[in-house]
């Protein structure tokens, strides 16, 4: 999932999108940890999406990162009970509880 500012919106293009996304957010599956996590990681970086959320379900949790001096670093960490929240688009909070309910629910 991506999400670009609406005072952005000229970067989408009919067949492409001419720019870095504000946010990305990517869903961690057992074929792709290393994928995710250092390979797409280091991309989004160099073409400066400002914020990259690294969602892991089987450790319930959601890593936060976001460029500063042209380099990610660690923002927040959520695990299950608690919420995640970006940096760059006001007001989106997220429980994790809702998103990822307990096996025990």
């Amino acid at each position: 999932m991506l999400f670009i500012s609406k005072d952005r919106i000229d970067i989408i293009q009919p067949y492409a999108i001419i720019g870095a996304p504000d946010l990305i957010v990517e869903i961690i599956s057992p074929d792709s940890v290393e994928q995710d996590r250092y390979v797409k990681r280091d991309q989004y970086e160099g073409a400066g999406v400002r914020e990259y959320w690294m969602v892991d379900p089987a450790n319930r949790s959601v890593e936060v990162l976001v460029i500063e001096r042209e380099a990610y670093q660690l923002s927040s960490f959520a695990a299950q009970g608690e919420s995640v929240v970006s940096t760059v688009v006001e007001g989106l909070k997220i429980s994790l509880a809702e998103v990822m309910p307990d096996d025990k629910e």
